[in-house]
């Protein structure tokens, strides 16, 4: 992530210099961007059915649930019984040991996807969850490169795949990661790991690009800041997103925010 913040900074510098935005950017790789991101609200293991409702009314196009060993299914089968056009997915964070612990129930919700059901490292049991249950999985933590994507193509352990420019280590291996996907035909999506609107600015980037075919995960920083160090991303009145197009990676941090809770300065000079 130490990478990928560096690497951002220098792309702004970069992108400010030939006076481009970073979907402009993309764009010569993947084509014109969409100006509409649909976005997906990642509620938590004790969601309830009144946070999903909340979800819903705030334009989110997807809701997905956090599962796991510890946790029974109830407020998906909530979710989904209220909701029977959502769409709607589960995130096991790798959370599921052994394929026996993996709800069977998973296959018979209409699911979106299930997301990371077993370990990062176990590619095959990916697999075997979706040969068994008949579900979509989704990668996340398994895919920290390009090249672990392709592994995980040739084993069959994923229809869709979770991409985050931080935990990947930035804007060029998350395009890169974007393109195995599209070569591999299956889903895409930008995940999303709590980030100021400085973060939410090159993930809604890349997000607004051909080859993310689901809603992000990059919802409003709202949720989770009081007062962004940048400007916040709200739905527009149709529940979507837009992609910054100012110069640059998207976003403009606010000098007075930033004031307040830098730690330290240091000047680097060329």
């Amino acid at each position: 992530m130490a990478h990928a913040a560096v690497e951002m900074a220098a792309l702004d510098i970069d992108l400010h210099h030939r006076k481009r935005s970073i979907v402009e950017q993309l764009a010569d790789v993947f084509g014109p961007a969409r100006s509409h991101v649909e976005w997906c609200a990642v509620l938590g293991l004790h969601a309830t059915i009144d946070d999903v409702d909340d979800a819903v009314r705030s334009g989110a196009a997807q809701v997905k649930l956090k599962v796991g060993p510890s946790r029974d299914l109830s407020h998906v089968e909530a979710a989904r019984q209220r909701y029977p056009e959502l769409k709607l997915a589960v995130d096991a964070n790798g959370s599921y040991k052994t394929l026996d612990e993996v709800p069977e129930r998973f296959g018979e919700l209409a699911l979106a996807y299930v997301e990371q059901p077993v370990a990062p490292d176990d590619l095959l049991g990916a697999a075997a969850v979706a040969e068994r249950l008949g579900v979509r999985v989704a990668l996340d933590e398994s895919i920290t490169s390009a090249a672990l994507l392709r592994q995980a193509l040739e084993v069959g352990a994923c229809t869709v795949v979770s991409v985050k420019p931080a935990r990947l280590g930035g804007v060029a291996e998350a395009t890169q990661t974007m393109e195995v996907a599209q070569q591999g035909d299956i889903d895409a999506f930008v995940g999303g790991m709590l980030e100021t609107g400085i973060g939410r600015a090159v993930a809604l980037g890349l997000a607004a690009q051909r080859p993310c075919t689901l809603p992000c995960d990059a919802g409003p920083t709202s949720r989770y800041f009081t007062r962004d160090i940048a400007p916040a991303f709200e739905p527009d009145a149709n529940g979507g997103l837009h992609a910054s197009t100012v110069v640059g990676i998207g976003a403009v941090p606010d000098p007075v925010a930033l004031a307040q809770h830098r730690v330290e300065r240091v000047t680097l000079r060329a």
